[in-house]
């Protein structure tokens, strides 16, 4: 049992002081599971090599708990190190069918064809188990319908997917109605004028996800004057302390500027505990596209980066994965489609009150033309051209995302159209995805 304060810090996502409090606490206790979890602290912000070396410090203390085996593959995934994190995953195995769930989805989201096809003979005997619990199946379901994909049998594969999102949105349905009430307060914000001023310049990605934002964040990355971050949850946490002191959408247009300075300055510590010095840090939360507002209220300088990926391979893209808390839409193509409708029509109000402030990046054009679309995307953030921006199978740098070993891989085209795919299986949504195209085209400024 953690102590009541590093739990209280881990619970509030401020990882770094549940770290400060953890290392305190591990300098006068010889307790290994205050190394683990001060490992998996550290994995949180990105260090993951430091938390592959405490993991090993825990085990060789007598820790004992198959979860270990488990965040080390994590570690692994996001070094980039596939082999080794397939390795760590796979010695997991064998325990209750929670544990087999995760692990089996922890390997399907390497890629590759790790699931072979034993395999898929051993998910599906835990997924008729009935004992099996519903959050668990759905877990497995998405690992068998990854497998499918993998191999083509996409009837499979969207059977998997569908019945893996029911039993989510079930367990945790969408509440549609507070997102549009919320997208119609937004869209009501007439002017934003920020008496604010400062030097720093952070950098925003946001889009939907899985639209390539990750991509973007590391080609950024790369570069020797910008350190990546994680997908920060600050910007929400601080519009629900609006919310609830008079209104997130009434202060926007009549901020007080006495909280605004607090707001810059509380944004400001979380960010800068990645890396004090660093001229530009990114925050490539895609849910900041509700928040570009209060960014441009609290820093008028920064970089909003919006990445749009073609709406039926991005849909199909978040059907198919496994989303924890805040992606609740992703559970149904109803949900995705009603999330996409109100992102469309935010960004393109955003745009229209920060014109030329907010560069649209077509996904499908940067995969087509790497080279000119990185040039685009270094000038726009003010950036000279550095090599390695362009190589990313070279980066060493820690991800923290999903898509950990996608991004190291050479950018190509072989991602365009994977919706294509399931179309006969996405008829009913097939024109409402097309006139979703055409709006965001527009709203974007693409095929202009």
């Amino acid at each position: 049992m953690l102590d009541h304060a590093i739990q209280d810090a881990i619970d509030k996502g401020d990882y770094f002081d549940a770290i400060g409090l953890l290392q305190a606490a591990v300098s006068t206790q010889d307790d290994p599971q205050l190394i683990y979890q001060l490992a998996i602290n550290l994995q949180r912000v990105g260090s993951a090599q430091d938390a592959l070396d405490l993991y090993d410090e825990a085990k060789s203390k007598g820790f004992d708990n198959p979860m270990l085996a488990v965040n080390q593959g994590h570690a692994y995934k996001a070094l980039g190190n596939v082999v080794a994190a397939e390795q760590c995953y796979r010695q997991a195995l064998g325990g209750d069918t929670a544990l087999s769930a995760i692990v089996y989805w922890s390997l399907a989201d390497l890629g590759s064809r790790r699931i072979t096809s034993e395999d898929v003979e051993a998910l599906a005997r835990l997924i008729d188990l009935e004992s099996t619990l519903p959050g668990y199946r759905a877990l497995l379901l998405f690992a068998r319908g990854n497998a499918y994909d993998a191999s083509g049998k996409y009837e499979h594969a969207f059977g998997d997917f569908k019945v893996a999102n029911d039993i989510l949105s079930e367990i945790r349905p969408f509440q549609g109605e507070l997102y549009h009430k919320l997208i119609n307060e937004l869209m009501q914000v007439s002017s934003i004028k920020s008496y604010l001023d400062t030097d720093f310049t952070p950098i925003f990605i946001v889009g939907m996800p899985r639209s390539g934002t990750t991509l973007v964040e590391q080609i950024l990355a790369a570069h020797s004057n910008v350190t990546a971050t994680d997908e920060l949850v600050k910007l929400g946490h601080l519009s629900i302390e609006l919310e609830e002191s008079g209104g997130y959408a009434k202060f926007l247009d009549t901020p007080d500027a006495d909280v605004a300075i607090e707001l810059q300055q509380a944004y400001s510590r979380t960010i800068r505990q990645y890396d004090q010095q660093s001229p530009y840090l990114i925050d490539k939360n895609p849910n900041n596209f509700l928040h570009v507002g209060l960014i441009k209220l609290l820093f008028p300088h920064a970089k909003i980066i919006n990445v749009v990926r073609d709406p039926l391979d991005n849909a199909i893209g978040v059907y198919r994965r496994y989303f924890d808390k805040g992606y609740e839409f992703s559970y149904s193509m109803e949900g995705i489609l009603f999330h996409w409708q109100g992102y469309v029509s935010l960004m393109n109000h955003w745009n229209q009150m920060f014109p030329g402030q907010i560069y649209h990046l077509d996904y499908s054009k940067l995969a087509a033309h790497p080279k000119t679309s990185i040039e685009e995307l270094l000038r726009y953030c003010g950036l000279q051209e550095e090599a390695a921006c362009f190589d990313l199978q070279k980066s060493n740098q820690a991800v923290l995302t999903p898509s950990a070993i996608q991004v190291r891989q050479p950018i190509s085209t072989k991602s365009l159209g994977v919706g294509l795919k399931y179309q006969r299986y996405l008829q009913p949504y097939l024109r409402q995805l097309a006139q979703i195209k055409l709006q965001s085209d527009k709203a974007f400024g693409f095929n202009t």
